[in-house]
């Protein structure tokens, strides 16, 4: 797996084509003023009606410690997480989308060396999600029930404003819908 190439990126053409997925981090701490000042600018990403629908909360120390070993000692009992809010795909994915869902994935164990028949070894991936994948600092997402899906993508918005401010200060992230699983737990530790 790569490690994070902590290079800045000078532009943001140069931000939107490096940024990725990052599914291993070093334990190299992110200041508190660093992500202070990426979650500033950040929130300067337009949202219909300015409702500005979302709440971040950083995890990150002891705090973000404490959560992920909630949220694994709950996985190791049921990886299946707990009741959803909300599907994170649609129930009856069709094509092109479900081949392009299924193939990513493929990719994704292939390249880190599992195959397919290895539940055991692909469920011990899927849990690495609720370790961050080691990064340091976690932000959790959330969006009042209300809200509908303008308000998402107002939350797109914002989130993909923080992946490529965390690009230009030489920073890789990773997107977990994941996370999502868990909500209960995460709101009983928030």
């Amino acid at each position: 797996m790569s490690m994070p190439n902590l290079s800045a990126a000078s532009t943001v053409t140069e931000a939107i084509n490096t940024r990725k997925a990052v599914r291993a981090f070093c334990n190299q701490p992110v200041s508190e003023s660093l992500i202070r000042e990426i979650l500033t600018t950040a929130l300067q990403a337009p949202s219909s009606g300015n409702l500005q629908p979302w709440k971040v909360y950083v995890v990150a120390g002891s705090e973000r410690d404490h959560l992920v070993q909630a949220v694994i000692d709950g996985y190791t009992k049921n990886p299946s997480g707990e009741e959803p809010e909300f599907n994170i795909y649609p129930q009856a994915l069709t094509e092109p989308y479900n081949s392009r869902r299924r193939e990513a994935g493929e990719v994704m164990y292939s390249l880190i060396g599992i195959p397919r028949h290895d539940k055991e070894r692909r469920l011990a991936q899927v849990g690495k999600n609720f370790e961050f994948f080691g990064a340091p600092v976690g932000l959790i997402f959330t969006i009042d029930k209300q809200m509908e899906q303008m308000q998402f993508a107002d939350l797109g918005l914002l989130m993909q404003n923080i992946m490529l401010l965390a690009r230009e200060r030489g920073l890789h992230t990773c997107p977990q819908a994941a996370w999502s699983m868990w909500q209960q737990t995460v709101r009983e530790r928030g």
